[in-house]
């Protein structure tokens, strides 16, 4: 048996689990498992960016962020990379990623509810051969707050739990 993954109905498990305290969110709107966001750093440099809004989603395989946040996100890898998006792989942006270059990609850091949160570049980038290519997504949703989802990228590092 695979003891690698769980799933765990109607609790949680800190003695298998969590490597710290589980740090509560209130939740900022009761649609959706969403919280609020303060603002994003590289490095400890501070993204631009004006949303506020984060949803935790377990269906969404990459982080996900409106396309205005990303073009200010993206400025700084295209100052220190050569960057494009690619339609081979499905629009991700992708960056030039020699050993070098990759030892030099900084770390995401998201401040929730004043917690946070580092995703280290394996955690945000898949390598392959010379090229980098970010799990990132970008969409707009027009009518509706704009917003970013935490998905499968962000819950390969924290420990999880829905309690409602």
């Amino acid at each position: 048996m695979n003891e690698s993954s769980k799933i765990t109905i109607g609790g949680y498990d800190t003695e298998r689990f969590a490597k710290e305290n589980i740090t509560w969110h209130n939740l900022s709107s009761n649609f959706y498992w969403s919280i609020t966001m303060q603002n994003v750093s590289l490095n400890g440099e501070d993204v631009n960016i004006n949303t506020e809004k984060v949803i935790i989603d377990s269906g969404t395989s990459y982080l996900l962020m409106p396309k205005k946040d990303f073009s200010v996100f993206s400025q700084y890898f295209d100052l220190h990379y050569a960057c494009y998006n690619d339609d081979f792989y499905g629009g991700l942006f992708i960056c030039s990623c020699s050993d070098a270059q990759y030892a030099t990609y900084p770390n995401i850091e998201i401040n929730m509810n004043n917690k946070i949160y580092k995703l280290a570049p394996e955690n945000y980038i898949e390598r392959e051969g010379a090229l980098c290519a970010f799990k990132i997504m970008t969409m707009d949703f027009t009518g509706q707050q704009a917003f970013w989802i935490m998905g499968l990228t962000f819950f390969h590092n924290y420990y999880t739990v829905f309690d409602h």
